[in-house]
């Protein structure tokens, strides 16, 4: 896996004619940067180094109007040699970029000081002094200095050595369970190839024949050839520096700070929740500010919604909301730099928080209060956050957490190790959640029947459209409540029995008596809740419109046609009638309620009976 080094530095401190003193390779590749000896845009070159191998290296402009391409090749650095040049020492860009570097959490840097060759060792001394007050207090306080002349050579292979060191010490980046994020920095084409990209792959791997996407316009090809320092790979991973031939994609589809990614791994935002980090001295910054937003390789529009506040000091590190003018990929946890729109002054750094933040009362205390649990949180606590004391689908909570389907499931496994979560089915709920939702559910069945005290239970699919669950993840939810049952499409507690009063009991025991005493010329009834209860029980029996036969009619009247069929063969319905001794207005819709459970067969104008029975 690779590492990028980078440069930094003021406007003509020696940082392309290091790289090439060390490298033989010229980054100036820009024929007006020849012609004027400036560096306007990003240069590309590699070191073979003996403990860390070949290493990329990024070339970035000093001259302040081309900052935003110093800003596009920062992003993916591991380490930077922040170049000063001992004739002039620590310069405006010098501050800028060192600012810049501390914001986007470069994790190592080492100061080159350039030209030494022109100076005197007093100069050479002050120059240090300048450094380590500029570093001081900083992250990068102690950092090695190294002197070098680029012209005599000077200084090099110490250069080298300490490089060497540095960079063998810094981490490998993690490449499996990540998403493949390629920051796009150049676009080409090349004859007899086609349209070529290069820039830094962020995290992930690309394999040569991969189905790649350009995002965010969601343009899809394929990862044709691939190329890493000029040599051709099958494979590439994490921190390399990446040239792709994508076959079927035309330069003017491809933009600086686009990505290159997996299909359905990433999601296109307009909307981040951030927290920043202003440089000092800038003044109040007021809400709606607008913005210049630098994030991966790209350059972005937008303003800052504030949350809490209609205007922050200029020494505040903040929250707030950014509305970009166009959609962008942005991850949880990245890095990004502002400047003003006019005058393009820095005004900070900034963190993601969350890439789709939820709209709500942005000046109320409560909101800002919620928002300031993202600054420090674990994956964990930012999951719960999300979850908000309720529950939500696994893949809509992975989706918004930004993360693999393997390290949303590490950080699930830790959750419910600890109790702080149970999932059912696809949903997960936090444990608070979990809790007041059966308790929710015990309520709202307990009010049910207190309102229908003779009805069988509350209509399930009604009670799981009320609490917004999915079907499947509902049923293990009932299934795990000993408070509950479920019979059918209906739900009740386990505790219930129907309640009658001393007028619906009489009532009650008159229909059945009713009933029972002519059970093959019964009452006609109106559906109510008696009724429907009498029916849930058992008792009795609807078979059409308001003619109901109590359960004992029905076993009765089997009975009785199965002895006749039996002796004399296949009846007719009037003889069938005769025998239950009932009108016909009773007897067609007995018949052909035994016709529709399957105990008679008619066979035109006579009935037998089913096969076995």
């Amino acid at each position: 896996m690779g590492k990028i080094i980078g440069t930094a530095g003021h406007v003509d401190h020696g940082k392309t004619e290091l790289i090439k003193a060390l490298t033989g390779i010229d980054t100036d590749r820009l024929t007006e940067e020849k012609e004027r000896g400036l560096t306007i845009d990003l240069g590309f070159a590699y070191i073979d180094l003996d403990k860390s191998g070949r290493i990329g290296i990024i070339d970035v402009p000093g001259h302040e109007r081309f900052l935003k391409n110093m800003l596009a090749g920062v992003g993916g650095m591991d380490i930077v040699i922040l170049v000063v040049a001992a004739n002039e020492s620590v310069m405006p860009q010098t501050k800028e970029h060192f600012q810049i570097m501390r914001f986007l959490g470069i994790k190592d840097i080492i100061i080159g000081i350039s030209k030494v060759d022109i100076v005197d060792e007093e100069t050479r001394l002050i120059v240090k002094e300048e450094i380590s007050d500029l570093i001081q207090n900083t992250p990068y306080e102690g950092a090695p200095i190294v002197e070098f002349s680029s012209v005599t050579g000077e200084g090099l292979s110490r250069m080298k050595e300490v490089l060497d060191e540095r960079v063998s010490k810094i981490g490998e980046r993690e490449i499996e369970n990540q998403f493949t994020r390629l920051a796009i920095d150049r676009c080409f084409d090349l004859k007899g190839i086609g349209t070529v990209v290069t820039g830094t792959l962020l995290s992930g791997l690309i394999e040569e024949g991969d189905e790649v996407v350009i995002l965010p316009p969601g343009h899809k090809t394929k990862a044709r050839q691939i190329q890493e320092h000029n040599l051709k790979k099958s494979r590439v991973s994490a921190g390399e520096r990446v040239a792709i031939n994508l076959p079927g994609i035309e330069k003017g589809m491809v933009e600086r700070g686009y990505l290159i990614s997996k299909e359905g791994q990433l999601t296109p935002t307009n909307r981040l929740l951030v927290y920043i980090e202003p440089v000092n001295e800038i003044g109040n910054i007021k809400d709606m500010t607008r913005v210049r937003v630098y994030l991966g390789s790209g350059e972005y529009l937008g303003r800052l919604e504030l949350i809490g506040k209609r205007k922050v000091a200029g020494d505040e590190k903040f929250l707030s909301f950014l509305v970009l003018e166009e959609e962008l990929i942005a991850l949880r946890k990245d890095r990004f730099i502002l400047r003003f729109y006019s005058p393009m002054k820095l005004l900070g750094g900034g963190l993601v928080l969350d890439a789709f933040p939820e709209i709500r009362r942005r000046f109320s205390k409560e909101t800002l209060k919620e928002r300031k649990r993202f600054i420090e949180a674990k994956d964990e606590d930012t999951l719960l956050f999300f979850i908000n004391n309720n529950h939500l689908p696994q893949n809509k909570i992975r989706k918004r957490m930004q993360l693999p389907p393997a390290g949303f499931k590490k950080i699930c496994d830790n959750l419910l190790k600890d109790g702080r979560i149970v999932i059912l089915g696809d949903e997960v709920f936090s444990k608070g959640g979990f809790e007041e939702i059966k308790k929710d559910i015990i309520e709202k069945v307990a009010l049910f029947h207190k309102k229908n005290p003779l009805k069988k239970g509350m209509d399930k699919e009604g009670l799981r459209t009320a609490l917004k669950i999915e079907r499947n993840t509902f049923d293990f939810l009932l299934a795990s409540m000993d408070e509950i049952n479920v019979e059918k499409n209906y739900v009740k507690l386990s505790s219930f029995a129907p309640k009658f009063d001393k007028e619906t009991g009489r009532r009650r025991k008159r229909i059945l008596d009713s009933l029972k005493r002519d059970l093959f010329k019964p009452e006609k009834l109106e559906d109510d809740d008696l009724v429907r209860n009498l029916m849930g029980e058992g008792e009795i029996i609807k078979i059409k419109g308001n003619i109901y036969f109590h359960k004992d009619a029905i076993e009765k009247g089997k009975d009785l046609i199965r002895d006749a069929i039996n002796k004399r063969g296949p009846l007719s319905a009037g003889e069938l009638k005769d025998i239950l001794k009932t009108t016909r207005k009773y007897a067609i819709p007995f018949l052909e309620y035994l016709d529709k459970i399957k105990f008679t067969v008619r066979k035109d104008n006579l009935r037998t009976l089913s096969e076995n029975k």
